[in-house]
């Protein structure tokens, strides 16, 4: 290598040109935003300005006069002379760079990326060249971590438990993962840069462009097919059900879409299903209302004559009839009499819940007060509540009839004379739970669920009035506002415990 000048005044910048044209492109070099510097045919430094100073790490002096490769690693220096002596030969403006890796060498001894523009200029009979030079470490950073958040997206796509895919501004897909391919029938190479309409049915394409356009004006993650049909099409032409999220995602000054695709097809076969399954119960529900409206209005004027007709008989035959006889007159009565309560109990629970019931605020407290004095309870009996009871809104009539069922089945299936029933509530988990507890005989465990089905009862029919139908309504009441009930009780101690939950209706 020839020895290095120390400063710059011992090269001559231009050697035959005039001293004004020298000074001029001198001037041009230096006010240069970009790093430029002057190499001779020889591959030496004639000119440099500031941005190259800065860049390299040299003062000019320093670069003047020595050969253009002390700019690149030592690993780039044994090929650059061919490389400069080819594009001599050529002479023609060209880039360096784009798409490929080129390094400078900083005075330190750091490389960084560079990109340079090259530009021939014939000066007394040699072809000399104009470098610009550009580092680029800061767009290799940005291009790097754009080409990792790539990948990163590339392998949250893949990982996704939904079917998720890609597509760019033009509506081509660019992404997809294993899900799509097995929901579609698709290999992922049949579906990359197509349009994404090729997954729609024919009928929804013609729109379907516009939608996207919308979609990127507004650029907000939203979901489509909530209430309303999209529909998929497969490879083998089938069709199915689907719902799909969307998410805009800017990229290289354009908005993508990432949308996230869900076959519904299960979920759309329940849905029809649980709708057949309302139909069809709400079917039973008339019939069953219907059954008992005829069942209250058609037979109990039979009963009625029937009841009418013993009392008759028993009239005529009492100077004559033994008490055996008159008693099983007594007998038919009653049992005659059970039977219109049985039709009336049937008509009840028939009608649960088919009222127009409007929500009112009320204090269960006073409500509770109010039942007891209407069913004027027998002198032994009282009713207490301990504990501060709460204000809601309710249905009040439901509320009402289900506590002063539970009331009065306490006081009916008593053994004593003297009774004592407390009633308590009490807000948990957003409901309100109400406990009426008696003192009573209680009942066996392996009877607290047959208690609550209609038609049964766990006295003797003879020894008491009781319909089995009480419960049952209690139970249908509860539950169709979306409570539930059970009973707590375990003889020989004495006592059960009726608890259900009820919701409170007061707005948030």
């Amino acid at each position: 290598m020839p020895d290095t000048p120390n400063t710059a005044d011992t090269i001559d910048p231009d050697p035959g040109k005039a001293p004004d044209d020298a000074i001029r492109l001198a001037q041009i070099v230096e006010a240069s935003p970009s790093g430029m510097l002057k190499i001779d045919a020889m591959g030496r430094i004639l000119l440099v300005n500031r941005h190259i100073e800065t860049m390299f790490g040299y003062d000019r002096a320093e670069l003047l006069g020595r050969q253009v490769e002390m700019l690149l690693p030592e690993r780039f220096r044994g090929g650059h002379p061919v490389l400069r002596a080819r594009f001599a030969g050529s002479a023609s403006t060209r880039e360096m760079g784009a798409g490929r890796e080129i390094v400078g060498l900083r005075r330190d001894g750091s490389e960084f990326p560079v990109e340079i523009g090259l530009n021939p200029m014939e000066w007394d009979g040699e072809v000399h060249v104009l470098a610009a030079v550009q580092d680029i470490t800061r767009r290799r950073a940005e291009e790097t971590e754009r080409e990792r958040r790539r990948h990163e997206l590339e392998r949250v796509i893949e990982a996704s438990p939904s079917g998720l895919l890609k597509i760019d501004a033009a509506g081509r897909i660019m992404l997809v993962n294993r899900h799509i391919e097995t929901m579609f029938g698709y290999d992922r190479g049949e579906l990359l840069g197509r349009e994404v309409e090729m997954l729609l049915p024919e009928r929804f394409r013609g729109a379907h462009g516009g939608l996207r356009a919308a979609f990127a004006d507004g650029a907000s993650a939203r979901e489509m097919g909530a209430g309303r049909d999209i529909v998929g099409l497969r490879r083998d032409g089938s069709e199915f059900p689907v719902e799909i999220g969307l998410n805009p995602l800017p990229m290289d000054g354009e908005i993508h879409v990432l949308a996230a695709v869900q076959d519904i097809s299960r979920r759309h076969a329940e849905e029809l299903e649980n709708e057949r399954r309302r139909q069809d119960l709400e079917r039973s529900n008339a019939d069953l209302a219907e059954f008992a409206h005829a069942a209250s209005h058609d037979l109990k004027a039979p009963l009625r004559g029937m009841t009418h007709l013993a009392e008759w008989i028993a009239e005529d035959i009492a100077p004559t009839a033994n008490a055996q006889t008159l008693e099983n007159l007594a007998i038919l009565r009653s049992r005659a009499a059970r039977m219109q309560a049985l039709l009336t109990g049937l008509l009840a629970y028939a009608r649960v819940g088919r009222g127009n019931l409007v929500p009112e605020t009320l204090d269960t407290a006073a409500m509770v007060r109010e039942i007891v004095a209407t069913l004027a309870l027998p002198a032994g009996f009282t009713v207490a509540m301990p504990a501060p009871m709460p204000v809601i809104t309710t249905l009040r009539l439901l509320l009402e009839g289900v506590l002063q069922n539970l009331i009065e089945n306490a006081v009916k299936h008593h053994d004593r004379k003297e009774g004592r029933i407390t009633i308590t509530a009490a807000r948990e988990d957003g409901m309100i739970r109400f406990t009426v507890a008696d003192d009573g005989p209680g009942i066996l465990p392996r009877f607290h669920k047959r208690i609550f089905q209609i038609f049964q009862t766990l006295a003797s029919r003879d020894d008491l009035e009781a319909s089995g139908i009480g419960l049952a309504i209690v139970k249908r009441k509860v539950e169709l506002n979306g409570g539930t009930i059970w009973v707590e009780s375990a003889p020989p101690a004495r006592g059960a415990r009726f608890i259900f939950t009820w919701p409170d209706l007061a707005p948030l």
